[in-house]
């Protein structure tokens, strides 16, 4: 049977009666000029190797990508208030940017993104 479901005010969610719930503890990223795909998957070590049993997809809007980085960000917020810091391991911090080479340099908007992605870097690492 569907599950009726409300967190909105004058809004209600209903869940199709195929509705399924999968766990994920991988998600790769595909992106369009349109839309942002996440892939999710598994790792699976059971063979003896590591790999990733890919599940499933949801691709959503850029606009949709923002409020979920928004809402992400609200849920961890709550949850480290609550529980205290997430920790992620060493080995999966995001690795430092390479350095701009000199014809990158002289491009003001190559330097604006990596200024960007370099402050978004060290807010995650200065909040681990």
């Amino acid at each position: 049977m569907a599950e009726e479901t409300s967190t909105t005010p004058g809004l209600q969610f209903k869940r199709i009666d195929d509705f399924i719930s999968l766990y994920a503890n991988n998600i790769q990223i595909e992106q369009t000029a349109f839309d942002l795909k996440l892939v999710l998957g598994e790792l699976d070590q059971s063979q003896g190797k590591v790999r990733v049993e890919q599940h499933s997809s949801v691709t959503i809007s850029w606009g949709q990508a923002k409020l979920l980085v928004y809402y992400l960000q609200l849920n961890i917020a709550g949850y480290e208030l609550q529980m205290g810091k997430v920790k992620v391991r060493e080995d999966l911090v995001p690795a430092p940017f390479p350095q701009l080479s000199p014809e990158q340099e002289k491009d003001p908007k190559i330097r604006e993104l990596f200024n960007i992605l370099k402050s978004i870097r060290e807010q995650f690492v200065s909040n681990l």
